[in-house]
């Protein structure tokens, strides 16, 4: 459940798509034309979303917990150029924090996207495509054959790498001009939802895994419980095109110990579950400068077995 803010924020529209028209379910979803000039910069993917009742209403919903804690630049970016799933992860993330009682600065000098309890700071990362079919990270579109979705799961590691590695420079960028304090735990908050990534692939790179595989143990519930698991080799890289070699194990060793931990969720916020944050979970770096200790108690932990090559849910 959202739960509601009791602010009065009336100068902020309540609704975040109020240059869209809903189309009544059961309708056929025809589009606006995207090149006319009113359309021509937006973000396809917040048209189709403010078009949809459910979908609207349920990032609105969120919004309204939101709005007032925002950074100056949340509205007059999120609805253009690729940038509305990546902005409302991050609202995602601000909503999971504020129903926890967390007090969040997306305003703060550190140009991070939050400043938490004035003790630790997160930032969001939302992987993009990258913008040239020829490119290595380039993720093609899933391709069904004989009820079988092929995954190309290399295409989705490099493209995690290349957002996880291109985060963690800027924040050595801001640790070198002073604008982060060195002593605060830094955490990434990584959305996989894009081309429906496999459950586990962000675990699989921190810790130099290889295929995975999804088990269920047994036990007294109905289901079991959720495993994650993973080839027994370890591995310390992945091959790009022209076998470039991508370095990963980044929770292996001390050269990302700069990263606290990561928070990971593989659904899209119009698929995220009714209690913000039910859906993600949070893994520690052994090996971190700034540890986090119980600050986000309030999301699942996943864990190692010494025994067995996987995680737990």
């Amino acid at each position: 459940m959202v739960k509601r803010s009791n602010d009065t924020k009336s100068r902020m529209n309540v609704d975040l798509f109020s240059d869209i028209k809903i189309v009544d379910d059961g309708c056929y979803l025809k589009l606006p034309n995207l090149n006319s000039d009113k359309y021509r910069t937006y973000d396809p993917e917040y048209i189709v979303t403010g078009m949809i009742k459910t979908r609207r209403r349920k990032i609105n919903e969120l919004w309204k917990v939101f709005r007032g804690t925002q950074d100056n630049d949340f509205l007059n970016q999120y609805k253009y150029d690729k940038n509305f799933s990546s902005r409302m992860w991050e609202m995602y993330i601000g909503v999971i924090l504020l129903n926890n009682g967390c007090k969040i600065n997306a305003k703060n000098n550190s140009h991070l996207d939050f400043f938490v309890n004035d003790s630790f700071y997160i930032e969001c990362v939302y992987p993009q495509n990258a913008n040239c079919q020829d490119k290595p990270d380039y993720v093609k579109p899933l391709l069904r054959k004989n009820n079988i979705t092929e995954r190309p799961e290399e295409s989705f590691k490099t493209r995690i790498t290349s957002s996880i590695a291109d985060k963690y420079r800027k924040y050595r960028e801001k640790l070198e001009n002073g604008s982060v304090n060195e002593n605060v735990p830094y955490v990434l908050a990584i959305n996989t939802a894009f081309r429906d990534m496999p459950d586990g692939i962000v675990h699989s790179l921190l810790f130099g895994y290889g295929n995975t595989q999804i088990l269920y143990q047994r036990d007294k519930s109905d289901f079991g419980t959720k495993v994650v698991a993973y080839d027994k080799e370890s591995i310390s890289y992945i091959l790009k095109s022209f076998c470039k070699k991508v370095t990963i194990g980044y929770f292996e060793n001390n050269e990302f110990d700069g990263i606290s931990a990561v928070i990971c969720c593989n659904n899209h916020i119009i698929n995220s579950s009714k209690e913000p944050g039910a859906d993600c979970y949070i893994i520690r770096n052994p090996y971190a400068k700034n540890v986090l200790c119980n600050q986000i108690n309030f999301i699942s932990e996943i864990y190692r077995e010494d025994n067995f090559d996987g995680i737990f849910w």
